[in-house]
């Protein structure tokens, strides 16, 4: 499964950075219609929201995959190697569990705004929006469980 997951992380990569690039460019020709011809796009400042949105939930995922998240380095270097591993496992269940309710609580919230459109663009499927939520939430909980799957094999010996 590892190669599977690290295939979808790349694709979550290049997704995060051509959602960085429609961001700059939405923004950029508000920039240049407000002072240059003297009108805002109105829907630029929701659609450059909601790609930020979907750059933090990805982006979120792929740092989490690649252990760059934030976290306390306290404990774990002090721990013998086996504890150090108990503790991964115990982190990771409960990443998992947390992921897991992330997915679940967001597929409830996508299926409950089916037929809202944006405020400003209308022709925009808020469920569109938010689902970015239980995908981010499956992709964190898939790439946890598998590197859960690791630890028990003991390939996790850099825990």
């Amino acid at each position: 499964m590892t190669k599977w997951i690290e295939k979808l992380m790349q694709l979550l990569t290049w997704t995060v950075t051509g959602l960085m690039a429609v961001m700059a460019v939405i923004l950029i020709a508000n920039v240049l219609c407000r002072y240059a011809f003297g009108f805002s796009l109105t829907w630029s400042a929701e659609a450059a929201r909601y790609c930020m949105v979907w750059i933090a939930f990805l982006g979120i995922a792929v740092l989490a995959h690649q252990r760059e998240h934030l976290s306390v380095k306290l404990i774990e270097p002090r721990l013998a190697p086996r504890r150090q591993k108990v503790l991964r496992g115990g982190i990771l269940c409960g990443s998992v569990i947390f992921f897991a309710i992330l997915a679940v609580f967001g597929g409830i919230l996508v299926l409950r705004t089916s037929g809202q459109t944006a405020a400003s663009i209308l022709w925009l499927p808020m469920n569109l929006v938010y689902a970015v939520i239980p995908l981010s939430g499956t992709t964190m909980t898939l790439s946890a469980v598998d590197e859960m799957v690791g630890l028990i094999r003991n390939d996790g010996n850099d825990a």
